[in-house]
């Protein structure tokens, strides 16, 4: 191939190639996409892990609270974000001593309690629910020939009309919350006379109300203008100092209080008790061989056997027994004893043995139970009748 020839064909794929990504780029256009991860571990346990990290990337980091015993030494100023479910490890006493803070400069964000449940910031507040009003029971029923208007449709969001702040939104959520005798300083209103956030100046410091933290957890934070309004609340009330998050708050157990404010004695107590151990416990060394069991003959079993016996009133069945043995053995050898009177068979016995007729009688008919001695007499007098004969 010449070099035109060669040229030609460079010439046609470079033009084939601005042709045809002209072409791509002009039929295809570059969209960014969103995938939502499923929540790890960490996530689960912290419902306002990404508000955490959200206030943390815009340079107000965020400090757990979980001892209800902290709220009681919170520095002047700051901002402290308290969630619901605080009625038990926020009595009365408490909550006034938080309002104090607040009045000296700080800046309070609360969620109110569910409706029925106690709450001392929002009676203080002089805050409550919504409650709808019943009907007359005497109220006439629609007609049935008359349609029923429909009613708007309500809007998804609620602006919030935060001083010098373009328009913000909020998702609707929860129920309406209502002010007393108290007027805020500004309110958003979901529906009227219903309030999803009050605001009210309180001294020196500044408190903000939600119905609910919803919009603020993980699955949430990020829709509409939810992140935009935590931050505008935080620049306009509190643009300085730290941030306390009290999700979940508690009463530490008798354990965790020891180990927070009492560690010195505990560790104290630990080392005298490890020093008493120390003292009392055996020191180790080799090991000392044990003394060999005593090994007890046949003649001592055989008495434990025969104190068993006797204590459980066998000494009669054993005389029987060795009887039998005897009257076996005169049977085989002299046959026609057994056949004289009682009293002829001890003295014929006595004549073949070279024993007394006594003796004979005894170890024939003698009980032998009465003691040990006895039982061992009987069993000898027995024994030397069978051996003589």
């Amino acid at each position: 191939m010449t070099r035109r020839a060669l040229f030609w064909w460079a010439l046609g794929a470079v033009a084939v190639t601005v042709l045809g990504s002209a072409w791509f780029l002009s039929e295809f256009t570059r969209v960014p996409t969103t995938h939502w991860e499923r929540m790890g571990p960490e996530a689960r346990k912290n419902n306002y892990l990404a508000l955490q990290r959200f206030l943390v990337r815009m340079g107000r980091p965020v400090r757990v609270v979980s001892d209800a015993h902290q709220l009681e030494k919170l520095p002047p100023g700051g901002v402290l974000i308290l969630d619901r479910e605080r009625r038990r490890n926020l009595p009365p006493e408490r909550a006034e001593a938080l309002l104090r803070w607040v009045a000296g400069g700080g800046y309070l964000i609360v969620a109110a309690e569910n409706a029925g449940t106690e709450d001392a910031v929002l009676r203080r507040l002089d805050v409550s629910w919504y409650e709808p009003p019943h009907k007359a029971a005497e109220e006439d029923e629609p007609l049935p020939h008359t349609p029923a208007a429909k009613p708007a449709p309500r809007p998804k969001t609620v602006p919030l009309p935060l001083p010098g702040v373009e328009s913000l939104a909020l998702d609707r959520v929860g129920a309406g919350l209502v002010a007393g005798k108290r007027k805020p300083s500004w309110q958003a209103e979901r529906e009227p006379g219903q309030a999803q956030v009050l605001h009210y100046a309180w001294g020196a410091g500044q408190i903000t109300v939600f119905n609910c933290f919803c919009p603020f957890i993980n699955g949430n934070i990020g829709q509409y203008d939810h992140a935009d309004v935590v931050w505008s609340l935080l620049s306009a009330y509190q643009p300085r100092g730290p941030v306390w998050l009290a999700a979940r708050l508690k009463v530490p157990s008798l354990w965790e209080w020891l180990a927070e404010a009492a560690w010195m004695p505990l560790v104290s107590g630990a080392l005298l008790i490890l020093l008493w151990l120390w003292r009392i416990v055996p020191r180790f060394g080799g090991l000392r061989r044990l003394p060999a069991p005593e090994r007890r003959g046949l003649a001592d079993h055989l008495a434990a056997v025969g104190r068993g016996v006797w204590r459980a009133g066998g000494l009669t069945h054993w005389l029987q027994l060795v009887r039998q043995s005897l009257l076996g053995t005169i049977a085989k050898r002299h046959p026609h004893v057994l056949q004289l009177p009682a009293a002829e068979r001890a003295a014929a016995l006595a004549r073949l043995s070279g024993m007394s007729t006594a003796r004979v009688h005894q170890a024939l008919e003698g009980r032998g139970s009465d003691s040990p001695r006895a039982f061992t007499d009987t069993l000898r007098a027995i024994q030397q009748l069978q051996q003589r004969l």
